[in-house]
């Protein structure tokens, strides 16, 4: 099992404290102002739009969730671990893997994403790379995984190590399959041979 480190860059780190920062002191400035005007809950517009902004802070509260933490590779799939659980990409469904650049993503277009606060979580999609599912704390060292069903691009400390573990683990996991698959041809075999 190889684990790899979600480092930020300067990018996601300024616009996340930016952010958190305007969602905390926002609403705390609007309930002082109103608890100092003394809105009256009959103005209903007011009393709405007041409720809205004081959820902001809830909304950034489960971004955090998505963070990135590290990544690990096992025999069986590799692992992106997030505070409330971890993405899983089964070994056995990869069919591409490479290290990319910010040059390859810099056109994608963003469908469902935070694009920077707390990471570049969510849906893109991109001319090169069609749809993809982003889950990067950093867009330097970013991996592209192909499976059957879904592209994701993540990031990493080492990618190019993260990516040479990988393959390995691919290669290890078809010679298994194709160990499996030889031992059921032989049995298949014996049981013909003592049938006839």
């Amino acid at each position: 099992m190889d684990e790899y480190l979600c480092n930020w860059d300067q990018a996601a780190i300024k616009f996340t404290v930016i952010a958190a920062t305007i969602a905390f002191i926002v609403p705390l400035l609007t309930m002082l102002y109103n608890h100092w005007k003394k809105t009256n809950k009959k103005d209903s517009a007011k009393y709405k739009i007041n409720l809205c902004i004081s959820c902001i802070p809830m909304l950034v509260f489960i971004l955090c969730f998505s963070v990135p933490l590290k990544v690990t590779v096992c025999d069986n799939g590799v692992y992106v671990k997030q505070p409330a659980g971890s993405v899983e990409i089964n070994m056995e469904k990869i069919c591409e893997v490479r290290s990319l650049t910010q040059k390859d993503i810099e056109n994608s277009e963003r469908i469902a994403t935070s694009g920077g606060l707390f990471g570049y979580n969510g849906d893109y999609q991109n001319q090169n790379l069609g749809n993809y599912r982003m889950i990067a704390a950093s867009l330097d060292n970013l991996i592209l995984i192909r499976t059957n069903d879904e592209s994701y691009v993540i990031s990493c400390s080492d990618a190019d190590q993260c990516v040479a573990s990988i393959k390995n683990k691919i290669e290890i996991t078809s010679m298994k399959n194709a160990f499996k698959n030889c031992k059921n041809i032989k049995e298949i075999y014996i049981s013909n041979v003592k049938m006839v």
